[in-house]
């Protein structure tokens, strides 16, 4: 009997044996759960972090075996065998990493002030309509043609005959353009003519033959200026020409339906053989008031005109 515990011997020494296999049991038991914990954290972080090759010995400190190849990827405290507990050595998860680079810390940018300057408002600006130029009531006054140095006085010139020889011709003033009467005046449709010497008497259109389509022609009536811009110039034979190829010569300076103006003087600059002709178109609407009545009346008073200028020179 044990005097310690009212038992047998036999009963007291098989308890003892008995707690010492359940202690037994239990470290086993823990071992193997510790096994496990470290097997579910290696397959959790297998993605980010070097295989490690764990060696467990019965009796004996687990210590975690690294690859070489491996070893600059790892913590220093995981690849120091002196940190490890004793039982067992579980590395710390490490921190995320992207590729091979470490992240330790997500930092915000600060943020940017950015200076706004405000859109300028827009400013609308209105182009008056121009006031529109009134057809002229009476002959132009003024003949300019900046491109080739013309600044000449208009004047009225009529059709007259000669009584010594029965020629008919448009009269030309000297140092003066003369514009026809029966033409049309300036803002009306239909054709306005002017004429002028090119070689005596003032020789007003000595450079007429330097004019280029596109130039400017302005007449003005009573200081109020009519603008027209060079359409097309050309040179015709006058002098033994035939009837038929003078009355086209004519028409050039005949009434018409459209607005436009008409120089003519002679050429070349030594005789005036030829006729030389510039077409000018307004640079404004033309005005069809009173056009039809117009145009008949002049066709009527010029019939049988033609451009007989054997006074022009």
């Amino acid at each position: 009997m044990d005097p310690t515990h009212d038992r047998p011997i036999g009963c007291h020494m098989l308890s003892k044996r008995n707690r010492q296999m359940r202690t037994r049991r239990t470290f086993t038991a823990g071992r193997a759960a510790g096994l496990l914990l470290l097997c579910a954290l290696a397959a959790m972080t297998v993605s980010c972090t070097p295989m490690v090759q764990i060696q467990v010995t019965r009796g004996a400190p687990v210590t975690p075996t690294v690859w070489p190849a491996d070893v600059a990827l790892l913590p220093t405290d995981y690849a120091t065998p002196a940190t490890a507990k004793q039982d067992m050595a579980i590395a710390p998860a490490p921190e995320a990493t992207v590729g091979v680079q470490k992240v330790s810390q997500v930092r915000l940018a600060a943020p940017v002030d950015v200076e706004t300057t405000p859109l300028p408002t827009a400013t609308v600006t209105l182009t008056p309509t121009p006031t529109p130029i009134p057809p002229a009531t009476s002959p132009p006054d003024k003949l300019v043609i900046a491109s080739i140095g013309i600044d000449a006085p208009v004047q009225v010139a009529g059709w007259v005959t000669d009584p010594a020889t029965g020629d008919s011709f448009w009269e030309t003033p000297a140092n003066a353009a003369g514009f026809h009467q029966e033409s049309a005046l300036p803002g009306w449709a239909g054709n306005t003519v002017l004429s002028g010497h090119h070689n005596i008497e003032g020789k007003v259109f000595e450079h007429l033959h330097q004019i280029r389509p596109g130039d400017a022609i302005t007449l003005y009536v009573d200081g109020i200026p009519y603008e027209y811009a060079v359409a097309d110039n050309f040179i015709v034979q006058e002098r033994d020409a035939s009837e038929a190829q003078r009355q086209q010569n004519a028409a050039w300076i005949a009434p018409t339906d459209d607005e436009r103006l008409t120089l003519v003087t002679c050429w070349p600059a030594n005789d005036n053989s030829h006729r030389l002709i510039v077409v000018a178109r307004p640079m404004r609407p033309a005005r069809s008031d009173h056009a039809a009545v117009v145009s008949s009346a002049q066709r009527q008073t010029s019939t049988g005109h033609t451009m007989n200028q054997s006074h022009v020179e």
